[in-house]
C-alpha cells in the first residue's frame, strides 16, 4: 500500500437506503444502504474529490462477496444442469429478455423464496439447494444480483456466484428469451 493509500473502517448500523455516513478520515461516501455490516475500504488520498474506492473492495464489501465469475462458466454449469440460475430483477423488467433456462425469483421476495418456512418458498430454489447446485444470478447492473448473493448465503445457500448482469450471460455464450 502506497503512502497516499489507508484503509478505512467504519460500521453502518441498519438504516434507510440512501442516508449519509457520517464522515470519517475526512471521507464521506453517500448513499450507502443498509446491508453493509463493517467495511474495510482503500482510499488512495491523491485522487479527488473522494479518493478512488478499490472495486474489488466495494464490490465485496457491499454486494454480498461474491469473487469473480467466468461467464462461460456459467453458461456451461446452467446449460449441463449442474446450476441454477436466477434472474433477481422485477417481473416487468424481464419483458426486454431474460436468460434462457432462468428462474425469476425479483430481490423484493428472495427473503420469502429462500426460507423453507416461509409460505412462499420457491420449490425449484430448494431442490437446487438438497442437490448442491451452486447458484449464478444477474440483474440489470449486478447491484441486485450481489444483495441477492447475500441473502441466499444467510439462508445457507453454499455456493453463490454473482453473475452481473444479462450482458455478461450473452458474452458467455448464454442465449436470450426475448
Amino acid at each position: 500500500m502506497g503512502e497516499s493509500e489507508q484503509i478505512v473502517n467504519f460500521r453502518v448500523s441498519r438504516g434507510v437506503p440512501g442516508q449519509k455516513i457520517p464522515q470519517r478520515s475526512g471521507i464521506q461516501i453517500p448513499y450507502l444502504e443498509y446491508y453493509c455490516r463493517v467495511c474495510y475500504l482503500t482510499v488512495n488520498r491523491s485522487c479527488h474529490p473522494l479518493g478512488s474506492l478499490t472495486m474489488f473492495n466495494l464490490f465485496s464489501a457491499f454486494m454480498g462477496g461474491t469473487a469473480a465469475v467466468d461467464p462461460a462458466e456459467a453458461v456451461a454449469a446452467v446449460g449441463d444442469n449442474r446450476a441454477l440460475l436466477i434472474d433477481v430483477r422485477e417481473e416487468a423488467e424481464t419483458r426486454s429478455g431474460m436468460a434462457r433456462g432462468a428462474l425469476n425469483l425479483p430481490l423484493s421476495r428472495l427473503h420469502l423464496a429462500a426460507d423453507p418456512a416461509s409460505g412462499h418458498h420457491d420449490t425449484r430454489l430448494a431442490a437446487a439447494r438438497k442437490a448442491g447446485k451452486p447458484l449464478y444470478l444477474y440483474c440489470a447492473s449486478g447491484a441486485r444480483s450481489g444483495r441477492a448473493a447475500g441473502i441466499l448465503k444467510q439462508h445457507g445457500f453454499p455456493e453463490v456466484h454473482n453473475l452481473g448482469n444479462l450482458g455478461a450471460w450473452q458474452r458467455g455464450g448464454g442465449a436470450v428469451l426475448r
